[in-house]
């Protein structure tokens, strides 16, 4: 490290002519660092391969990490050092172009030294790293219970089952016991408009059968947020894995934390706008029949989403740092090539795809799905009469069923299109290659997601939108957002400079 260390302040800055520029100062710092030169960083495992006993391993295992955490001290009272010199070597320079490359050069001393600190920092934390799992666990759990309720929440609302419970409380409360207690809140369901303008000839067992759905909903819904606080509080209360995180990580954990709490509090106002239908309500503007208001049905699908995307990429950011793969280091030619290809081609396809899924909540709120149900032709033509009725022009693509129905189809046809595109592209460029092995399986899994997921749709469309092939298609869209996170995440946060 030391000889790496001087061979680069060399390299970068003692070919360089400039007056008054000491370079005995910077090198002093790096000759203070006297550990580098007897200790070789090994792994605790690889200490000896015929280890003795227990104790002895133990405190072997506690001198090399001394040694390590002396060294990461050095090495960071050196930066302020490193950063002085540079700037004051900045000002003697009388030429921008100098300048320029000074700045240029000691920028990529300092990365290259900052990621060298940071693999000592992972050296040094590589036992306690391996009680994050606890953590990855709990968040994992969270993504399949947050998938698990998306699941149960498209068949509440294709059941329309969504407006069954017309009471609320935080804590929930039991299933009704008896015949008296299903009596009771079959009375209070009575009361307003579903029962009264589509239900009126229900029986009691045909309310519990749409009864369950919701209350399976909201209790599970209760059950994660119980999840969330048993896992937080390991996390925190835990020595071991407290230690194992850093501060990005309990920042997230607390926005996962209101995002749950947030997204329980807007089921409910979302089921409050299919209770009301006095005059100037939401249900009383936008459909003659009742329902959710669309607009807080896709904010409480884009809510459950945004919950499960904070815990997959905790979850991901964290078995990285525990399991760093080899292939994640490249060249900084290779890097800065990647990087434009995220940021010009994959980030503008993975909005792309958001807004179609989003789009899909609006179709499921104004049960557009129902009409033109052939395809690619909308009755007796491509594009069908009626798609700008309404007035102000853009409440049609939010408001207007024929319009909504029409702008998914070709936003779902454009996605699909662009996402196989950009699998051959990939390949064609030569960034294939270049990509960590998470990275390959996930670009592969979206053009085999994609396929199949514009077959649902398609299914769903001209069966009349039956729940099995609806519910399906609903959770196939969460897959492609899976596989599309796990593959920005690989971009933007694996890749390291070798």
């Amino acid at each position: 490290m030391k000889r790496w260390i001087s061979t680069s302040l060399s390299k970068q800055f003692q070919r360089r002519s400039i007056q008054g520029l000491s370079f005995k100062s910077v090198r002093r710092h790096v000759e203070s660092v006297n550990s580098f030169t007897s200790f070789e960083f090994t792994k605790v495992s690889n200490v000896q391969k015929n280890p003795p006993q227990k104790a002895i391993r133990v405190q072997q295992r506690n001198n090399k990490r001394g040694h390590i955490v002396n060294s990461i001290l050095e090495l960071k009272q050196m930066q302020k050092p490193l950063n002085a010199w540079l700037k004051h070597a900045l000002k003697q320079l009388s030429s921008t172009h100098q300048a320029t490359q000074m700045s240029i050069a000691g920028n990529h001393l300092l990365r290259d030294y900052s990621q060298k600190l940071e693999k000592l920092e992972n050296e040094v934390n590589d036992e306690p790293a391996h009680h994050s799992r606890f953590a990855e666990v709990w968040l994992l759990t969270i993504c399949a219970l947050v998938a698990l309720i998306i699941f149960i929440g498209g068949l509440t609302r294709l059941t329309e089952s969504g407006l069954s419970m017309v009471n609320w409380s935080i804590h929930g409360r039991m299933l009704p016991s008896n015949d008296e207690e299903w009596e009771k809140e079959f009375d209070e369901y009575k009361k307003y408009p579903e029962y009264k303008q589509l239900n009126s000839e229900m029986t009691v067992d045909q309310f519990k059968n749409i009864f369950y759905y919701e209350y399976g909903h909201r209790m599970l819904g209760r059950f994660i947020g119980l999840v969330y606080f048993v896992g937080l509080g390991g996390c925190l209360l835990m020595p071991s894995v407290r230690r194992s995180l850093a501060k990005v990580d309990k920042r997230r954990f607390l926005t996962l934390g209101g995002l749950i709490g947030f997204q329980g509090l807007l089921g409910w106002y979302m089921v409050k706008s299919g209770l009301d239908d006095s005059e100037g309500s939401l249900m009383h503007k936008h459909s003659t029949i009742p329902r959710v208001s669309q607009y807080r049905l896709a904010s409480h699908l884009a809510t459950a989403f945004s919950v499960y995307a904070v815990a997959l990429w905790s979850f991901l950011d964290l078995h990285y740092r525990r399991c760093m793969p080899k292939d994640a280091f490249v060249s900084r030619s290779t890097l800065s090539r990647l990087t434009s290809y995220r940021q010009k081609v994959f980030l503008p396809l993975m909005v792309l795809s958001l807004t179609t899924i989003f789009s899909g909540a609006f179709v499921a709120g104004l049960d557009a799905g129902l009409i033109y149900n052939e395809f690619p032709y909308m009755g007796e033509s491509l594009v069908p009469p009626g798609l700008l009725n309404l007035a102000p022009f853009w409440e049609n693509f939010f408001e207007n069923p024929v319009t909504v129905q029409f702008q998914h189809r070709v936003l779902a046809t454009l996605t699909a299109t662009s996402l196989l595109v950009l699998a051959v592209y990939t390949r064609k460029v030569g960034i294939y290659r270049d990509l960590p092995r998470a990275a390959k399986v996930a670009l592969n899994a979206i053009t085999f997601t994609v396929c199949i997921q514009y077959l649902l749709g398609y299914l769903t469309l001209v069966n009349l939108v039956p729940v099995h092939l609806a519910s399906t298609h609903q959770m196939g869209a969460l897959t492609l957002f899976t596989f599309l996170f796990i593959y920005l995440f690989c971009h933007g946060k694996m890749l390291k400079l070798k």
